[in-house]
């Protein structure tokens, strides 16, 4: 009931008329009904709700639309698809007014399209400036570069580059080709570029940022919305954060991206001399951040095969040339600072000793201290090392870096308790001596920013960084180096090049200096020269610094001193890689594995590592097994060498089940080269399960089995107390290395079995003939040249349908292997269950048959796996082949009692 004004009371409802009720609006109608209530609210929480974010979480600024007539661009981006805008991780007033800012996250981002990119006036042609549609850069508003250029240059029907670069510094106008495998498109007047090819679309900016301005270029692409490997990861994870800048944790990369698109593969090689970040973001988008002044470029492939992109990668970097046969044997290295010349001395000629009574096979030593460069070029202690060597058979290998000892000398207007040179200070006891060399080539060396020699320092020495592109180069290294060229090789270490000399205010000024500079910078620049180190002529040092070792290994190779391995390199696949600064870890080991087979397959084919590495934190009451798989392991690397730091790791070190078990490993390695040198001429030995197998998706991501060749399977011991391993395996059929057991899994299905101190599971494919020499030496070539080899023939076998009188199913078995003795005699050997025919390739069967012979002719035995493993002993002269039997230069050998 309701109250009238007067106070009486009424059934108001009474008095409503039907004229009054049809007087009632929608407003009423909807604000008296619950469901239209809910209704309307839904509508407008679903139509303010995006303006809201928009204006008050994701946009930086209220005045946030461009000045120019282009795409405004979206805020609403799903956070795994943001990108970084400048250095991301900022307070809202830091982020740029044209970003967008996560108040919530605290992330500053760019929009969708990206303002932070290019604009072209018309359509795209080599020779177009582009212009920046922001005259700022996001880093530290400095002025974005006003002309660059894009250049795309055609160069085979698989192989596009696309380089981006300042136009007043160069003009380049790229090749056309007819055909190709691929087409792409440059889109204008906002810039995006779309590379497609048979698998799919290969390359895709998606209208992202570009940037270009003093000292920060950045680009951001996808190459696939699927799985990638490279840059030292298996798979490459999202997430991961790679800086291509050769230090003490990565020296030496081809710095190639795999990715997998459509059951295909193509690839990315990233071609910047300078320091260049890589981020994989979680949706595969891929943003790279170079300090540079002169721009960016990518070599991207087509593929669809892993082998077809490598193909195309050697052809940029070079293609290996073949080493010594000697090279895969063993080398063994020591260093110990606290050595005088004579105490290392004592030590080679112990260690020589002593490894001969042990039988210890090994190629080479290094010596047990490294040659740092000196005006006295010369050393009577090394002369009398290299005749301890050369008395047992071995070659010398000096490990030598690339500066030269600089003597700090004493100033009288210092204290009593220092010494000063140029501002670099050293204790009173060292002697004072002259720099009278070093001052002569004061202008071929690199120099501080006030014109004085750059000083750094390694480990307790202070040294000078020769610039081994300078025309005197030669000349200089000659005069701090008078023995060059008499050894058997040289090991160049800490080439990326160590400068010990961390100063936290130099790092500082870095940080000011650099527009973008992070913790992953700090990491790859420590340990080398501090960015104001300035090359002859004035280029700052870090602008070309990835190439230092590049011009270092040339001056050495000009000298004559062949064959060399180096700690660093840059996109030159002629390298011999030496690995360095690995920690002694079960996790070292397996990123060990993964950085071998990733640098086989991208074109640096020989690498070595070093076994149980090659730090000062190795623990032998903790990890003698540890050292024991790493052995295990390194039998099947291209190049192995046992570096010990400090304490030592060479089988000497060993006693008791472990000395045996090293030993074994490096005598099994010895009876392998055969088939380790014949597939190093045509590929890569240690490969990626991705590589090897690119149609099985389910072996596309491991990293706990390889293969070596095409013909073998490993799958180390990666774990410590590891008593059993997990097998996926391969299509095909596959043996037990050793045993002869057939894998009787399914392909691609998993098996466990059970591994022991002194296992390591080795398999053979069916269809496979393997050159062995078991009789091992004490050396690589010894055992060339005077064991015998044994075949090992593991059968590939099908059921066939005869047809006759009545249908009959009969085994078909096969297998075929080769073995390489030099680039002009290859021998081939093609067998099923009942013979062996051998046939060769090429000339020259003096270096089989001759007096000058490199290696034995002769097989006494023969191993068969197939549908009944059996040894036959037969006595096979492969001179045979030199006197063509019935005129068609082969035998056959019956393998039938």
């Amino acid at each position: 009931m309701l109250r009238y004004a007067d106070g009486s009371e009424k059934n108001r409802l009474e008095d409503i008329s039907l004229d009054e009720d049809k007087k009632v609006g929608l407003r009423h109608r909807i604000l008296l009904n619950r469901p239209a209530k809910v209704i309307l609210a839904l509508a407008l929480t679903s139509v303010l709700s995006p303006i809201l974010l928009y204006h008050y979480v994701l946009s930086s600024t209220r005045e946030s639309r461009p000045s120019d007539s282009y795409s405004v661009g979206s805020c609403l981006i799903p956070r795994t698809s943001r990108l970084p805008c400048g250095k991301g991780d900022v307070t809202p007033d830091q982020c740029h007014p044209q970003c967008c800012y996560d108040y919530a996250n605290h992330v500053c981002f760019h929009r969708l399209p990206s303002r932070f990119s290019y604009i072209l006036n018309y359509d795209w042609s080599d020779n177009l400036n582009l212009q920046p549609r922001i005259p700022t850069e996001p880093f530290a508003n400095q002025p974005s570069y006003t002309d660059i250029r894009l250049s795309i240059d055609e160069v085979s029907p698989s192989h596009m580059t696309m380089a981006f670069y300042n136009a007043k510094d160069r003009n380049t106008t790229g090749n056309r080709l007819n055909e190709t495998l691929y087409s792409y498109k440059v889109s204008s007047p906002e810039l995006n570029i779309v590379v497609q090819a048979p698998q799919g679309i290969i390359f895709n900016t998606h209208y992202g940022p570009l940037i270009a301005s003093d000292n920060i270029w950045e680009v951001s692409f996808k190459l696939t919305d699927e799985v990638m490997f490279g840059l030292g990861e298996i798979p490459l994870e999202k997430g991961t954060v790679k800086v291509l800048y050769n230090n003490k944790e990565d020296g030496s990369s081809i710095p190639l991206i795999y990715a997998k698109l459509n059951g295909s593969y193509h690839g990315l090689l990233f071609d910047m001399e300078t320091a260049t970040e890589v981020q994989v973001r979680e949706d595969n988008q891929v943003v790279v951040r170079s300090v540079t002044r002169s721009g960016l470029k990518f070599h991207l492939f087509v593929g669809p095969e892993p082998r077809l992109v490598l193909q195309d990668v050697l052809a940029v970097i070079g293609r290996p040339q073949s080493q010594p046969y000697w090279m895969l044997g063993a080398h063994v290295c020591s260093s110990d600072p606290t050595q005088t010349m004579e105490d290392a001395l004592e030590s080679l000629k112990t260690f020589v000793s002593s490894a001969q009574t042990a039988k210890v096979p090994y190629d080479s030593h290094c010596g047990t201290t490294p040659i740092v460069f000196n005006k006295d070029g010369s050393n009577t202690a090394v002369e009398t090392g290299i005749t301890t060597l050369k008395n047992q058979n071995k070659r010398y290998l000096p490990h030598v870096s690339p500066f030269i000892r600089y003597h700090v000398c004493e100033n009288s207007t210092e204290n009593e308790n220092s010494t000063t040179t140029e501002g670099y200070s050293t204790d009173t006891d060292i002697e004072c001596e002259t720099n009278d060399e070093v001052d002569i080539y004061a202008n071929s060396l690199l120099q501080d920013n006030s014109t004085n020699p750059y000083i750094g320092k390694f480990g307790d020495l202070h040294v000078v960084y020769p610039d081994y592109e300078a025309e005197n180069s030669t000349e200089l290294l000659k005069t701090f180096w008078s023995t060059i060229g008499t050894y058997d090789g040289v090991i160049l270490e800490n080439s990326w090049p160590q400068d010990d000399s961390y100063v936290e205010e130099m790092i500082n000024e870095t940080y000011k200096m650099l527009p973008y500079f992070t913790k992953d910078f700090e990491k790859a620049f420590n340990h080398t020269p501090q960015w104001n180190a300035i090359r002859p002529g004035g280029a700052l040092h870090m602008y070309s610094h990835n190439m230092y070792s590049n011009h270092f290994l040339s001056t050495v190779q000009e000298l004559g001193t062949t064959p060399v391995f180096t700690s660093s390199q840059w996109m030159n696949g002629n390298a011999t890689v030496n690995r360095q600064s690995i920690p002694t870890s079960w996790a070292s080991l397996h990123r060990e594995l993964k950085a071998v087979a990733l640098n086989g397959i991208s074109g640096i084919r020989y690498t070595n590592s070093p076994i149980c590495g090659d730090t000062d934190n190795y623990n032998p009451e903790l990890q003698s097994m540890l050292c024991v798989k790493w052995y295990q392991a390194a039998t099947y690397l291209p190049l192995i060498k046992i570096h010990s730091h400090g304490l030592a790791r060479d089988p000497l070190a060993f006693t008791g089940s472990y000395r045996k078990y090293v030993l074994e490993a490096l005598n099994r390695r010895q009876s392998l080269l055969p088939y380790f040198y014949t597939v190093l001429q045509g590929g890569p030995l240690l490969r990626p399960m991705f590589y090897q197998f690119p149609k099985e998706a389910e072996l596309e991501s491991l990293s706990s089995q390889y293969s070596v060749g095409d013909s073998l399977l490993i799958v180390p011991n990666l774990l410590p107390k590891q008593a059993s391993v997990l097998v996926w395996v391969p299509p095909g059929t596959w043996y037990e290395m050793w045993g002869g057991l057939r894998v009787t899994a399914a392909e691609v299905e998993t098996i466990t079995m059970t591994t022991t101190d002194e296992d390591f599971l080795v398999f053979v494919r069916g269809g496979s003939i393997i050159f062995m020499q078991k009789d091992t030496q004490l050396t690589s070539e010894d055992t060339r040249k005077r064991s015998s080899y044994e075949l090992l023939i593991a059968l590939e076998c099908s059921n066939t349908t005869v047809s006759n009188s009545t249908k009959t199913e009969q085994l078909n078995c096969s297998a075929t292997g080769d073995l390489f003795v030099t680039s002009h005699l290859t021998i081939h050997a093609t067998a099923d269950e009942e013979s062996v025919t051998f046939t060769h390739t090429g000339y020259g069967f003096d270096s089989l048959c001759g007096s000058a012979a490199v290696t034995v002719n002769y097989i006494p035995k023969i191993t068969l796996y197939g549908p009944k493993n059996r040894d036959v002993y037969r006595d096979v002269n492969l001179c045979l082949l030199q006197t063509p039997v019935g005129g068609d230069n082969s035998f056959t050998v019956t393998l039938v009692d």
